[in-house]
């Protein structure tokens, strides 16, 4: 089980349930995905589809974690620079 935790821009934690599996679609590495499941400003840089199907987009201003049912980091998916 996996759940999404994100700081916003404001510096907000929220923290919403997954499931069992996600998708992570990223602009860069899948541009076409990209705009059919997440669309979104160009300051969305990827989006995060849980297992009911709930979209949420990553802003490059915001933090995000995907953390396991331990509370545990199990992937860090906040923007980086290249």
């Amino acid at each position: 089980m996996y759940t999404l935790r994100i700081f916003d821009e404001k510096k907000i934690e929220s923290n919403h349930y997954l499931g069992n599996s996600y998708q992570v679609i990223s602009r860069e590495l899948s541009p076409e995905e990209h705009e059919r499941e997440c669309g979104g400003p160009e300051d969305v840089f990827a989006c995060i589809i849980a297992e009911d199907g709930a979209t949420y987009p990553l802003s490059k201003l915001g933090h995000y974690f995907i953390m396991t049912k331990t509370g545990s980091t199990f992937s860090n998916e906040s923007y980086r620079k290249k």
